[in-house]
């Protein structure tokens, strides 16, 4: 399936779902019920009591995927928005935000190399991170790039440069703040 198709399907650009996604989970009027159960989704076949929540707000934000694969994917996102409490700022890029929230270069580079299975396995533990260090980010990258795993490989792997560029800039930009002395 192509960008394009995944664009198509969902009518809106990934960026704009991620953010009424984030808006919603963010929201102090947002249930807790429907919050904690979206915090315990999971996605190797989500429980019937959280479907509920899951779906409700897929419909609210305008996601509409057809097949189990992509309700899978998208449960992983909202999952992890969810365990980050809507955590999201469009600004903020991903690379920079997993650069301050002490992301090594290690977990970055197992997350830059992750299949879709993987990937939805990382996407709780990142979000678990960002929440700890107190710190947002842009989940658009991310979200993109678990729709576009064995999708649209081309457009995954631009992703995955993007926010490993931006990670080494914020990494750069600090050490070039605080020089290390010689030794």
């Amino acid at each position: 399936m192509s960008a394009e198709h995944v664009q198509a399907e969902q009518g809106a650009s990934i960026g704009s779902l991620v953010d009424r996604l984030a808006r919603r989970l963010a929201d102090r009027t947002f249930p807790t019920g429907e919050h904690a159960a979206l915090r315990r989704l999971s996605t190797d076949g989500p429980d019937l009591r959280h479907t509920v929540a899951l779906y409700r707000l897929m419909e609210l934000a305008g996601i509409r995927a057809f097949d189990p694969d992509g309700v899978r994917r998208w449960a992983a996102i909202i999952n992890a928005l969810a365990l980050c409490r809507g955590a999201h700022h469009p600004d903020r890029r991903a690379g920079a935000a997993l650069y301050a929230a002490n992301f090594s270069e290690a977990r970055l580079a197992a997350l830059l190399a992750a299949d879709r299975d993987t990937l939805i396995d990382l996407l709780p533990r990142v979000a678990r991170r960002l929440d700890a260090a107190g710190e947002t980010m842009d989940w658009g990258p991310l979200a993109t790039l678990l729709l576009m795993i064995g999708r649209d490989d081309a457009r995954a792997d631009e992703i995955r440069s993007r926010i490993a560029r931006d990670y080494v800039r914020a990494e750069s930009r600090l050490s070039s703040r605080n020089p290390q002395p010689a030794v």
